[in-house]
């Protein structure tokens, strides 16, 4: 980078003929250099407990339709279940199948609020393969049936 530096010093101060068209892509080239040197001194070491929960909740969001087993989660992100589950806990919270419920909740809050559709069309959306079973679990982490939540919600009682 101090070669460039040097370059453009050097055609700002000659004034040669075509220093305009030079000058313009030496800087560009000096502006990347100092932008790759920021970014390198943001690099910030993250611990390997709390990366591994970051890749755990981003392979949560994209499977808990599919009613994964603790195991698969580990193997899919090459770890052990004790480990998988102390960094869940650690970053999420609460341990994997916990995280998995709580994500599946979410989503099927945000279906009952901001949809039409059946309670059983949102326990199947959600991974559930049995609407009473989804029922009971919403009531549980709830204390009201999903029905019930949404016309509250929705101010229909």
């Amino acid at each position: 980078m101090g070669d460039t530096v040097t370059m453009i010093q050097a055609e700002y101060a000659d004034r040669l003929p075509g220093m305009e068209k030079i000058l313009p892509p030496l800087i560009a080239v000096a502006l990347s250099g100092i932008a790759r040197l920021d970014a390198q001194s943001h690099a910030v070491a993250v611990p390997a407990t709390v990366a591994l929960g970051g890749r755990l909740r981003r392979l949560i969001d994209r499977h808990f339709r599919d009613d994964w087993p603790v195991e698969r989660y580990a193997a899919a992100l090459g770890t052990t279940r004790h480990l998988l589950d102390k960094a869940a806990r650690q970053v999420l919270g609460a341990g994997v199948r916990q995280a998995v419920g709580e994500r599946r909740l979410v989503e099927a809050k945000r279906l009952l609020l901001f949809t039409v559709r059946p309670v059983e069309d949102i326990a199947y959306e959600t991974g559930f393969n049995d609407p009473a079973y989804f029922s009971r679990f919403f009531r549980a982490a709830v204390g009201l049936s999903p029905a019930a939540w949404r016309r509250l919600r929705l101010g229909q009682d």
